[in-house]
């Protein structure tokens, strides 16, 4: 029985270590490594952006990053009754819906040079920091 109860501990625990956590710090430390990027070299790592807008002096990209999770959780409640060739039943299902995961990337550019200016991120600190480390890793 000690066996079991050691290899479950050690299973929960790798299972545990398997979710990354990322600090607000971590975040921002892997946009530092974006920084001095050309356009063309940040659309490379991070793909077409869903926002472009051009002022009189800087350029502007937005990438929005997000999961929507395929699978839709639900609560159902259910009664039942029958007797003598009959049958009934009645039942009620509540959707349970999260927001979906989401990473805002703001970069900006000035139109005289094609160096990053600034860049910047907003949402879920895990999400952005797992989809930045999947996208500069590549």
């Amino acid at each position: 029985m000690k066996i079991s109860y050691k290899a479950a501990v050690i299973v929960a625990t790798l299972v545990l270590s398997a979710c990354t956590h990322y600090t607000v710090a971590e975040v921002d430390a892997q946009l530092d490594q974006l920084k001095g990027l050309s356009q063309d070299q940040l659309i490379a790592i991070l793909g077409v952006p869903n926002k472009q807008i051009k002022t009189e002096q800087k350029r502007h990209l937005e990438w929005l990053l997000t999961e929507v999770n395929s699978s839709s959780s639900r609560v159902s409640v259910g009664t039942g009754s029958g007797g003598r060739g009959w049958f009934g039943a009645l039942g009620v299902s509540f959707p349970i819906s999260s927001e979906p995961d989401t990473c805002l990337i703001r970069a900006t550019f000035p139109l005289d040079t094609d160096t990053l200016e600034t860049i910047n991120w907003e949402g879920d600190q895990n999400y952005c920091g797992a989809q930045l480390r999947q996208k500069i890793k590549n």
